[in-house]
């Protein structure tokens, strides 16, 4: 089973309503994780506290025009000694001027609006950083979890743990599309059903999914989903004797 790997995490800025709404649609099912801001200044201010993988910034906004904005948080990385994360303009103005005044002010690509979902998926691929695994709990060398399947479920229990490690890959997409309804069902599902199948450690990951949706708290489902796969890899099912 692949290791699994944390969404990209973007941060988009832009005034308007409606384009904030489009892009988190546009992203919604992919392997991201989206913060908003409504200005330049307040966009640099987020990025000076938090870490982001790529930038949309839109170009002409109010207090901080996004350009100005580029300008400070290249700055800020210079002070720092820190590497440049990726900032894609977005505007309507695509002229070669337009364009060569986002270059010098630090972007890494101009995007004409209005842009398709196409357009906007390949430039974040093309140039966000290298999504990172997930942290785990897991040593060099795991030792394996071996479980005795319950007596007449050997038929049974191998497909139930195979459709767990398939919700794994799930999850991972629930937690970008910010899907805590959908993540809370299958914790829930996970507490309900894992003791009887033979698995009564995940009755304790389950309800902790459930919960953690339930507040919205992504810090806590990162770990939590990353824990589940680190168990589901090291699982060992034998024949009760």
């Amino acid at each position: 089973m692949a290791e699994p790997v944390r969404p990209a995490r973007i941060l988009v800025v832009d005034d308007s309503p409606d384009n904030r709404l489009l892009v988190q649609v546009y992203l919604k099912t992919g392997p991201y994780e989206l913060a908003f801001e409504q200005d330049g200044k307040a966009a640099v201010d987020r990025f000076a506290g938090s870490d982001f993988d790529l930038i949309l910034m839109d170009v002409r906004m109010p207090v901080m025009d996004g350009l100005a904005a580029t300008c400070a948080i290249r700055r800020l990385e210079r002070e720092r000694g820190a590497d440049a994360i990726p900032i894609l303009a977005l505007s309507a103005k695509a002229g070669v001027r337009d364009i060569e005044r986002s270059v010098a002010a630090g972007c890494n690509a101009h995007l004409s609006k209005p842009i398709s979902k196409l357009e906007l998926v390949d430039a974040i691929e093309k140039y966000r950083r290298p999504s990172k695994p997930l942290e785990t709990l897991q040593s060099a060398h795991p030792e394996p979890i071996v479980i005795e399947m319950p007596a007449g479920f050997d038929d049974i229990v191998p497909g139930y743990l195979a459709s767990r490690r398939k919700e794994v890959a799930e999850m991972i997409e629930l937690l970008a599309a910010s899907d805590f309804e959908r993540l809370s069902i299958l914790g829930h599902n996970l507490k309900g059903t894992a003791r009887g199948y033979g698995f009564p450690d995940l009755v304790r990951v389950g309800a902790s999914l459930e919960r953690s949706a339930g507040d919205m708290d992504r810090a806590s489902l990162h770990t939590q989903v990353a824990s589940l796969a680190n168990y589901l890899d090291r699982v060992q099912l034998i024949a009760k004797r």
